[in-house]
């Protein structure tokens, strides 16, 4: 695949990596040399030091041979520019990064349509949108859904507690299909591996399972993981991914307490906001979140722009003794430090908004993936097409599927089954599989009919 990134930035330099690592084409433009030199003595990339939304400058790029033009500059105009003129330049699928809201398809225009864009991406939605999902389910690392809500994947921490731990992996997951649910990686330190069933799961190590939706709570209980959504968030920081986030929370019936220094800003947000419990005040001060009794609260939510705001009123939040802190930070290198002080979940807008954008990165029978300990490793959802190298082959006998790869559940009609030895799959099955980024192309072609070329 041939991939256009336009701008260096944490966002750029992730779609470019995840890419690169899949053995993908890539060129990455910035006006920014220093940033360019960085890019390339870690990726294997070509780069352009020139303004990305220039015409003859993504021509010189390749352009219309490209299959993806992904716009991640920090202006959104430049991006919207970029990516609408690749498309009429002649590329596959283009998408752009915008944090205004008035280009979004709530506006009035419809820019998406107008400059014939295939995504554009709000930051703070798809951030607010991770968050929810994390309050929901506040001990899982990680959790999607997959073939209409049927199929559920979910990462998980093996505590000390837990009936997991000391234990192989066979004697929690049999193979006679009771539990019908699949181990298909573990992560151990920054190794992650698709483990065999004598491997044992030690305190400590990251789980990722495929299961129906139905067994979710069933394999949850095995981890601890057992614990309900919350009831009660506070929220620190007021600007548009807060307001968000408290506006889905009210939707669901959470109680939110939200904090903002703006008293405009505070203002503002009780008018939109219908019962959020609105605060002006410093949510960096003991004195603040001792009076709005945070430490009562079931998760604490730092989104105050700043990530060393958020990490210091964080930090503040767990002293008081909140459970389950989630935290928003920019700097990618800032996430070990988070885990590091006992900080639960760091959220990254913009590693999220690369990772929405390589969605599109997909050949024709790819329908969704979620991205695993950095774009290392994917779980994808794919349609068997008719013809294709995999259809009406014996799994284990006639059907070996590449090293790095492992299908942890078949979806076909209204059943949900974890494929095993003896098993065929049929034209039409969606399937879902855990694969390592570099055998995501081999293991693609093994579904895709012949007729189709990338």
């Amino acid at each position: 695949m041939e991939a256009i990134v336009i701008g260096a930035g944490q966002a750029g330099t992730h779609i470019a990596q995840v890419l690169s690592q899949e053995k993908h084409s890539v060129t990455m433009i910035d006006v920014d040399r220093n940033r360019l030199m960085h890019a390339e003595e870690n990726l294997d990339i070509r780069t352009i030091c020139e303004h990305g939304a220039s015409p003859q400058i993504l021509e010189m790029a390749g352009v219309a041979h490209a299959d993806l033009v992904a716009a991640v500059t920090n202006s959104d105009e430049v991006n919207l520019i970029a990516a609408g003129t690749a498309k009429q330049l002649g590329a596959v699928r283009s998408a752009a990064r915008v944090y205004n809201q008035a280009y979004h398809a709530s506006g009035k225009i419809e820019y998406q349509n107008l400059l014939d864009i295939d995504m554009i991406i709000s930051p703070q939605s798809i951030t607010a949108f991770e968050i929810a999902k994390l309050i929901e389910n506040p001990a899982a690392i990680a959790v999607e859904s997959f073939a209409q809500d049927k199929v559920q994947m979910r990462q998980m921490l093996v505590p000390e507690e837990s009936p997991a731990a000391g234990k192989r992996i066979r004697d929690l997951f049999p193979p006679d299909r009771e539990l019908e649910s699949l181990v298909v990686s573990l992560s151990r330190g920054t190794e992650m591996t698709i483990p065999g069933p004598e491997d044992l799961l030690c305190v400590g190590d990251r789980v990722t399972v495929i299961m129906p939706s139905g067994r979710a709570r069933a394999v949850r209980r095995i981890f601890r993981d057992v614990e309900e959504g919350a009831e009660s968030v506070v929220i620190a920081g007021g600007g548009t991914t807060a307001y968000m986030l408290a506006q889905t929370m009210e939707s669901r019936g959470v109680a939110v307490t939200l904090i903002e220094g703006a008293r405009e800003r505070c203002d503002a947000l009780s008018r939109l906001l219908s019962t959020t419990r609105i605060i002006h005040g410093d949510a960096t001060r003991l004195s603040v979140l001792a009076e709005e009794r945070v430490g009562d609260a079931d998760v604490f939510v730092a989104l105050c722009g700043n990530d060393e705001v958020n990490l210091m009123s964080s930090l503040q939040a767990k002293q008081m003794g909140v459970a389950h802190i989630v935290v928003a930070v920019n700097r990618a290198d800032y996430a070990p430090l988070v885990e590091r002080v006992g900080i639960n979940h760091a959220v990254s807008p913009r590693i999220l908004t690369g990772n929405s954008i390589l969605t599109l990165a997909g050949g024709s029978n790819i329908r969704s993936m979620a991205l695993l300990q950095d774009g290392k490793a994917e779980v994808v959802e794919l349609t068997a097409e008719p013809n294709a190298a995999a259809i009406n082959r014996i799994l284990g006998d006639e059907l070996r599927f590449p090293k790095g790869a492992i299908i942890g559940a078949l979806v076909r009609g209204k059943d949900v089954l974890v494929p095993r030895g003896g098993d065929t799959i049929l034209a039409g099955d969606t399937i879902i599989a855990f694969v390592l980024a570099e055998v995501l192309d081999e293991l693609e072609a093994m579904f895709q009919s012949p007729k189709w070329k990338k």
